[in-house]
Formats: C-alpha cells, structure tokens, sequence
C-alpha cells in the first residue's frame, strides 16, 4: 500500500505548514513593531524642554533633541579617534 494524499472533502486542500522563513519574516515584522513602539514611548518620555548651558550662551531646548544630538557627535567623536573614519589610499 502506497501512502496517498487525499484531498478534503470538496477537492480543497488545508494549507501546508508554516516554512521556517515564514516565521523569520513574521519574527522580523514584529521585532521592527516592538522597537518602533519602544522609541514612540522614548520621544514620548523625554518631550520635556530642558536648558543647555554652554560657556558663553544657554539654549532651551526639547530632550529628545539633545540626547540626539548628543548620539551624534558621540558617533562623529568615536569615528574621528579610532580612525574608521578614514580610507587608506
């Protein structure tokens, strides 16, 4: 005896299982919605004005704004030091 495949009743066929790179992409799609949420609530909590104050001016500015910018020139800073930055010719 020869194991067949019968069709369901009406000739409609239940759809195969889930394929591992079908769990990849809904894994990515709802790891991309938690941190897209995540930094949604981060702008959220840090919305508040705060002042600057640097050696000759002060600025008022938002906080989420400054720990921005902060990121940045810490990502500049860290480039120009280690020299990743720059190409060798």
């Amino acid at each position: 005896m020869a194991s067949e495949r019968r069709a369901a009743p009406g000739g409609i066929e239940p759809p195969p299982a889930a394929r591992p790179r079908d769990w990849k992409r809904i894994a990515r799609l709802v790891g991309g919605a938690i941190l897209v949420l995540l930094l949604i609530v981060f702008i959220v909590v840090n919305s508040q004005e705060v002042r600057i104050n640097f050696i000759f001016f002060s600025i008022d500015a938002g906080l989420i704004w400054t720990l921005l910018g902060t990121l940045l020139v810490g990502v500049a800073a860290g480039r120009l030091l280690t020299g990743r930055g720059r190409r060798s010719p």
